[in-house]
């Protein structure tokens, strides 16, 4: 009898010990660093799990991070290595604001900018900005044009004019009253070397006559591109001071394209 009361006794103290640890913490069982790799079920570890800072570098694999892991706009300028952006880091259409570029004892000149498609330019020089080429030539203008009054025909008349160094000259337009049936008008622009040899770079006539301010269109242009530091340049016109005549040059326009702000 005792011995059945002891065995009962055991008993319960077994089923008490078994409730007790069903109550608790089941890793209570479970030794420190016990459980390895093989016995966490894959995919199941989640970030709460980690501790904050419990990863460390050395435990990286090299090259292992990829864009994908980094959220937008996680990179700041602390975590980037001083000297480091280059040229080939930067988009060719960033479009870098110029309140981003310190400008403070950098040699940036317009030559440091390039337009993402050429600019078209015009140049418009007026009549009455011509002066006769010769010194015994008279002539008389008005605000905007101007005409030749000696007689004898061929009278040229000269307008300098500068552009953009590197500029593409690609027309010239010649606005010209031509009411003489027999001669025409003729205007063209040369450019002249540092030894004063010069050529005709483009020709623009006018034909037939007309009462009225006509354009007459240029034809190609030889040597394009403008080199200041070689040539100067010059517009002229042609004009006719013959008794009855009646031609008068208004304007010569210059159309050019360029891809920097210029000199």
């Amino acid at each position: 009898m005792k011995k059945r009361a002891a065995n009962l006794v055991a008993l319960w103290l077994v089923i008490l010990l078994l409730v007790a640890l069903s109550a608790g913490p089941a890793l209570a069982l479970v030794d420190d660093n016990s459980v390895s790799s093989n016995s966490i079920v894959d995919l199941t570890i989640k970030a709460v799990d980690i501790a904050k800072g419990a990863i460390k570098t050395a435990k990286l694999a090299n090259k292992a991070v990829t864009t994908l892991k980094l959220a937008d706009n996680a990179v700041t300028s602390a975590k980037i290595a001083n000297g480091t952006i280059t040229d080939a880091d930067i988009a060719g259409g960033a479009a870098i604001a110029a309140s981003k570029i310190n400008t403070a004892g950098a040699n940036i000149t317009a030559a440091n900018f390039t337009y993402a498609s050429p600019k078209t330019g015009y140049l418009t020089l007026l009549g009455a900005a011509f002066g006769p080429e010769a010194s015994g030539d008279t002539f008389d203008k008005y605000w905007y044009y101007v005409y030749a009054t000696n007689n004898g025909a061929d009278r040229w008349f000269i307008a300098p004019f500068a552009l953009p160094n590197g500029a593409t000259i690609t027309n010239i337009s010649y606005v010209v009253w031509d009411n003489d049936a027999v001669i025409d008008s003729r205007a063209m622009i040369r450019r002249h070397a540092n030894d004063f040899s010069n050529d005709t770079m483009a020709l623009a006539d006018s034909a037939g006559a007309s009462a009225s301010w006509q354009t007459a269109p240029g034809g190609a242009i030889g040597n394009p591109v403008v080199d200041n530091a070689n040539y100067s340049y010059t517009a002229e016109v042609k004009l006719d001071g013959t008794a009855g005549t009646n031609i008068r040059a208004g304007k010569v326009i210059i159309t050019y394209t360029y891809t920097t702000p210029g000199d």
